[in-house]
């Protein structure tokens, strides 16, 4: 499957039963984040709090449903249109592919991992800290990178 890891960009108090959200692919400049992947994504992926409902009428759209109490972590809001929207880092997406390793495959969490790790100013030890709230994903990550570095 040729996909690559996109993010979910959502409007401050998005209500998915009457509001479609605003989606935002990974490499858009507004994203402000490191490409991660150079693969086109056949769908975007967007994350709902586990509970909500996924709006129906969506083509081409992943939905993804994350446990409430991590959904937030790692979440920066910026202005685009007038509204305000919401993206993960660089880390809580890195994260996500370690998590979703199963669905989308592990060499493609690998190869997002040693993109990243090149980039300057990117520190293992925050993605490492990080990813102590996802305990499954972080030995995977700690792993990965041991054999990176």
């Amino acid at each position: 499957m040729n996909r690559r890891f996109t993010r979910a960009i959502f409007v401050e108090g998005f209500e998915p039963s009457h509001q479609e959200p605003i989606v935002c692919p990974f490499r858009t400049p507004e994203a402000r984040l490191p490409y991660l992947s150079d693969a086109i994504p056949l769908a975007t992926d967007i994350a709902l709090p586990r509970g909500a409902r996924h709006p129906a009428g969506f083509e081409h759209v992943n939905w993804h449903s994350f446990d409430p109490d991590t959904f937030e972590l790692d979440r920066t809001f910026i202005e685009k249109s007038g509204l305000a929207l919401a993206i993960y880092s660089a880390e809580r997406t890195l994260i996500d592919c370690f998590r979703l390793a199963h669905q989308e495959g592990t060499d493609r969490a690998h190869e997002a991992l040693r993109r990243w790790v090149r980039q300057r100013g990117n520190q293992p030890s925050s993605l490492l800290e990080l990813a102590t709230s996802f305990p499954k994903a972080k030995s995977r990550i700690r792993q990965a990178l041991e054999v990176l570095l």
